[in-house]
């Protein structure tokens, strides 16, 4: 379905898809809720070992600059991204096929983005 080989961020995804009220942050609680994601003791968002096993998330290190404060140097993060079985996966589960056709509102299209998929009739 999203067949385009791109792991992408939560936010883009969320940007994509453009389901009413699924910004980047309530994509990460959906993802939570649904036992996807747990969120770390420092407050970070990693996905579960079944849903990295799965194909549905990975996890790439990023650094950013710590210039902040006086600080000086260099500091690491975990940037989770969301896998094209991954994104097939949640629009799933939120009632959504790749064209952007609501499955539990036939009536109901949302915008998903071109750019990002690959889609198959």
């Amino acid at each position: 379905l999203m067949d385009c080989g791109v792991a992408i961020s939560i936010g883009d995804f969320a940007k994509a898809l453009h389901y009413p009220g699924l910004g980047q942050n309530n994509m990460f609680a959906y993802c939570r809720d649904n036992g996807w994601l747990y969120k770390t003791a420092s407050g970070e968002n990693r996905p579960k070992q079944s849903a990295i096993d799965a194909g549905w998330f990975t996890v790439i290190e990023e650094t950013f600059d710590k210039g902040k404060d006086g600080e000086t140097g260099n500091g690491v993060y975990c940037k989770v991204l969301i896998t094209p079985k991954g994104q097939d996966m949640v629009m799933r589960t939120l009632g959504v096929t790749s064209s952007g056709k609501s499955m539990v509102n036939p009536g109901q299209t949302f915008l998903v983005s071109p750019t990002l998929f690959d889609l198959v009739e």
